[in-house]
């Protein structure tokens, strides 16, 4: 059976199967030696004869798995028949090299052990089994491909393979599978090569860009000052012109001066006869003014003189109101009392009348009886009794007018005491009124200590919210006039961005069909021109024509989503649509090496997206290069020689294709100009977005400054209420405060006032009690002369002293006379 190796491209010297030994091995009892075996060999017989198990006796030695050779396990090769030796079951393989590599012959040995497990033996030499697989691998007999063998059963099987599964099938069978691992590493490393190329390219290409930046740069510099040049000549020219025309303006200004001269002459006249008239008046004015000012002085000089008075006495006033509000209500009530004593006066006085009237019968009668009673003088006796008083008089002068002076000096010290009592009284009453109202001013002052504190912490408050809303109104007006700068930008933007920009009655309705499924289903990514942006607006007309296809196509994140809305589209029956399913899109990067084409970029190179679609990107690029102009297109894809790096083409100025097979589409590019704009269009929406936004934001910010003014307005008028509040209360507090402080000065001169009245009470008091004996004295002395002189009258009337007569019949004789008249 011959082995062959593919992996060298020489062919080698092939050695081959010399014999095979086999022992107790199934139908094969005791030793037998089957060969040798030449460059092709047949083995026939009839069914049963052991073709098959010489097959597996061949599979068995070189080292082919039990369920492959048609038995469950390896008790099942050893022979049961009765002609069995007792020698182990074994298979030997004789293996003879080629001649030129010394014509040896290898022993392969492979025996089932006792306990039903595999020796392996080569030369006779014990081995384990994968020392014995790399021998076989040495001489081109690979196990596990199975490179040596092709059983029955494997014919058809091999022939329903695909095509895959045949080259799988190859690849064991060469042994070109154990390189993969090698291949895969090297792979690696060229991809990593591969990137390290592409970065050194991109640094290569970025300074080639710089330096093509720079040289454009030099020409538009150029060029600007060209025209700064030419603008400069232009505007010299305006400038000409227009003082050429204001040369002319100021001719005819000229003349209508001299016109409004004459009017202004006219005018001053005028004008100095009314100044004159206005400078009498400003006189009178001023005068007037004068009188004010003496008034205003005159008035306020009222308001201190009233002040002053009102701080001085008004409080002596209140005091003395207070003081008669009390006597009035005391008056008031002893004048209900006394009108009511006074009715019953009236009647008392009726019934007096009555008692009067018998009084007076009664008196008369008693008259007569007293006349009878008394002591009657006669002429003589009268006589003498007036003598007898003229003499006491006489003798009693001076004893009488020193007893009346005492009497005057008890009365005027009476008076004094009465007078100080009295004065006494309407100091404590005094004093009483001013603390009560001491007391009442204390519970004002308190409850103004109170109001201050409150608005003291209000106006605190409301001095951190003012603050708080001011600072707040800063930073409102800031945004707003960064939000009003953005505005003007967006506004110049979408000027220059609208111009040429016309969007049909179709885009609308797909865009609004775009942003249904958007707000519908979610991994609705958007269009790939919508998620995509050209750096330069150089290459949108090539980017157009690459993307043509799909630039309306819609980029979803999985299979299913893109389902959903084609069912959806369905439903509505609205026109299909190109989903992009990012899962299951079958698309690849460009080559890395396009990018190294001088003079070309990769149509991925030149716009902008998010790297979540990149896979989308690919699939609408298909890896085309983009040049500049149509000479550059044909110059690379027909100058390609090698057939892997040949690509699709598109000249940037004039919108050519050329495809790989070398299909050249061109021409009229009016329709792609158009469609070109729709590029312009996606940022137009961008911009307008972007603008009703900020427009959006700056509306809500003016709405929130208003609001803030408003209220800072609010919280300012409350805080004058609070602040006016405050000093109309503090200047009451002032007032109380001085009040009481003049009024506790007042207590305390009357207290010191009621103090020294009572020693004077007292003095006078003690005065009146040392002339009490005095007076006794005196009245002593008198009455001794009185009964000296009118002893013998006494004697003769028979009474003891004249006192007696005097202060009876005399004295009723007199009342009897008084009551008669």
């Amino acid at each position: 059976m011959p082995s062959e190796s593919r992996s060298a491209p020489k062919q080698k010297a092939r050695g081959c199967l010399f014999k095979l030994v086999v022992c107790n091995f199934k139908s094969y009892a005791g030793t037998l030696t089957i060969g040798p075996f030449k460059d092709f060999t047949c083995v026939i017989g009839p069914n049963g004869s052991g073709k098959s198990n010489l097959m597996d006796a061949v599979s068995f030695v070189v080292g082919v798995s039990t369920s492959t050779l048609r038995g469950a396990r390896l008790a099942d090769f050893r022979s049961n028949l009765a002609t069995a030796s007792d020698a182990p079951t074994s298979v030997t393989l004789f293996y003879q090299q080629a001649e030129e590599n010394g014509g040896k012959t290898i022993e392969f040995t492979r025996t089932i052990t006792v306990r039903d497990s595999s020796e392996y033996r080569v030369d006779g030499n014990k081995v384990n089994e994968k020392e014995y697989q790399e021998l076989l691998k040495g001489i081109n007999l690979l196990v596990k491909s199975r490179n040596f063998l092709v059983f029955q059963n494997e014919v058809e099987a091999v022939a329903q393979k695909s095509p895959k599964q045949l080259t799988e099938l190859l690849e064991r069978i060469s042994g070109s599978e154990d390189l993969k691992k090698n291949y895969e590493d090297l792979q690696e490393q060229k991809g990593s090569a591969a990137q390290s190329a592409v970065a050194v390219y991109k640094r290569s290409l970025l300074v080639s860009n710089e330096k093509k930046q720079c040289k454009e740069q030099v020409k538009e510099a150029t060029t600007y000052e060209k025209l700064q040049s030419e603008a400069m000549d232009l505007k010299t020219k305006r400038h000409l012109f227009d003082l050429f025309q204001i040369e002319k303006k100021l001719a005819s200004a000229a003349h209508e001066t001299e016109k409004h001269a004459k009017k202004l002459q006219d005018e001053e006249a005028n004008c100095k006869a009314v100044g004159k008239a206005a400078d009498k008046k400003f006189k009178a004015k001023a005068e007037k003014q004068k009188q004010f000012a003496g008034f205003d002085a005159k008035v306020e000089q009222c308001e201190k003189t009233i002040k002053a008075i009102q701080h001085k006495d008004i409080l002596k006033f209140e005091t003395e109101i207070t003081s008669r509000k009390k006597d009035l209500a005391r008056i008031s009530e002893e004048l209900v009392s006394a009108k009511e004593k006074l009715k019953d006066t009236e009647k008392k006085i009726t019934s007096d009348k009555k008692v009067l009237a018998e009084l007076d019968s009664e008196l008369k009668k008693e008259t007569e009886k007293d006349k009878s009673s008394e002591i009657q003088l006669e002429g003589s006796q009268m006589s003498r009794y007036n003598t007898l008083k003229q003499t006491a008089r006489s003798q009693t002068f001076k004893a009488k007018e020193a007893l009346e002076k005492t009497e005057r000096e008890n009365d005027e010290n009476k008076k004094q005491i009465s007078t100080m009592q009295g004065e006494r009284e309407r100091l404590v009453q005094r004093k009483e009124a001013l603390e009560s109202k001491d007391k009442e001013d204390g519970s004002y002052k308190d409850r103004h200590h109170k109001e201050l504190q409150v608005l003291t912490e209000d106006r605190h408050k409301l001095n951190s919210e003012i603050a708080d809303l001011e600072k707040k109104l800063k930073e409102e007006i800031a945004t707003r006039k960064s939000l009003s700068e953005k505005d003007v930008q967006f506004v110049a933007q979408l000027g220059d961005a609208r111009a040429g920009v016309q969007q049909s009655h179709r885009e609308a309705q797909n865009k609004e069909r775009l942003e249904y499924l958007c707000q519908s289903f979610s991994g609705v990514r958007g269009r790939v021109m919508d998620l995509c942006k050209v750096r330069q607006r150089q290459y949108e007309l090539a980017v157009t024509v690459v993307m043509e296809s799909h630039m309306d196509a819609v980029v979803v994140d999985r299979e299913e989503t893109a389902k959903r809305c084609i069912e959806h589209l369905r439903d509505k029956k609205a026109p299909p649509m190109t989903f992009l399913p990012l899962d299951s899109l079958d698309a690849k990067p460009p080559d890395e090496r396009l990018r190294m084409i001088p003079g070309a970029k990769l149509a991925l190179d030149i716009i902008d997206f998010d790297p979540a679609v990149e896979k989308a990107m690919w699939y609408a690029t298909g890896g085309t290069v983009v040049v500049s102009t149509l000479d550059d297109a044909k110059r690379l894809a027909y100058s390609q020689q090698r057939s892997d790096m040949r690509c699709k083409v598109v000249s940037a100025q004039e919108g050519a294709l050329i495809s790989k097979s070398g299909a050249m589409t061109g021409g009229d590019v009016s329709g792609l100009l158009n469609k070109a704009q729709r590029w312009q269009a996606a940022e137009v929406d961008k911009l307008t977005e972007k603008w009703q936004a900020n427009s959006k934001d700056l509306a809500m910010v003016r709405i929130n400054v208003e609001t803030i003014q408003r209220e800072l307005s609010i919280l300012q008028r409350r805080k004058q209420d609070v602040e006016s509040k405050m000093t109309s209360t503090k200047r009451q507090r002032d007032y109380f405060e001085s009040d009481s402080k003049t009024r506790k000065q007042e207590i305390e001169s009357l207290g010191k006032q009621i103090v020294g009245i009572d020693p004077k009470i007292e003095q006078v008091r003690k005065a009146m009690d040392a002339r009490v004996a005095q007076l006794q004295q005196d009245r002593q002395n008198f009455d001794q002369i009185q009964n000296r002189i009118f002893a013998d009258f006494c004697k003769e009337l028979n009474i003891q002293s004249i006192e007696e007569y005097e202060g009876g019949s005399l004295k009723q004789q007199r009342e009897r006379a008084e009551r008669l008249n």
